[in-house]
């Protein structure tokens, strides 16, 4: 009586555990189709290193345990600079708990990238890509492209095309 009992409450634990993990995965699904972004095969992100503004060299894995918000952008970009905003108030809101923001120029001269990290007040750190080796290992096909990379180094979602990450399902993705 009492073995099968307990194989009776093993059963509904294993039950309400696989339905609790489907919701997860279906809430964090969710959170990528409303912000437009594809959810990718949870391989690790290839790592990189590429000077900042300040000239010293920052790689990729510097950041793992950091949930990292991956961004390509130029300045000539309009849809960059319109995203901007947005994700230096992400930058602001969450880099404590653990976000890190590494936005990639294109093939920009360092005056050029600080000029506009000046003028408009960005915080995060920008990386330059001058050779364009980054945007290819990456595939970047247009302009922002976002790349989410977990805090154990894995893709997690793509997203093309600028957004506007101070949305309720922008700052609950970063959360989750």
């Amino acid at each position: 009586m009492r073995r099968e009992r307990a194989y009776y409450m093993a059963t509904i634990m294993a039950t309400l555990g696989l339905l609790l993990f489907g919701k997860a995965a279906t809430a964090s699904e969710h959170l990528f189709q409303a912000m437009g972004m594809a959810k990718l095969p949870a391989k690790p992100a290839q790592d990189f290193t590429l000077p900042d503004l300040d000239g010293n060299q920052v790689s990729l894995h510097d950041y793992r345990g950091k949930l990292i918000f991956l961004n390509f952008w130029a300045t000539w970009c309009i849809p960059c600079r319109e995203e901007m905003p947005a994700m230096e108030q992400l930058h602001r809101e969450f880099q404590p708990q653990g976000l890190a923001i590494l936005a990639l120029n294109l093939k920009e001269s360092p005056d050029q990238v600080k000029a506009f990290f000046d003028q408009h007040r960005l915080s995060f750190t920008t990386l330059l890509d001058e050779s364009g080796s980054v945007f290819r290992d990456y595939q970047v096909m247009g302009l922002p492209t976002t790349y989410l990379i977990s805090r154990d180094g894995k893709l997690l979602a793509r997203g093309v095309g600028g957004r506007d990450w101070t949305r309720t399902e922008g700052k609950d993705l970063i959360r989750m």
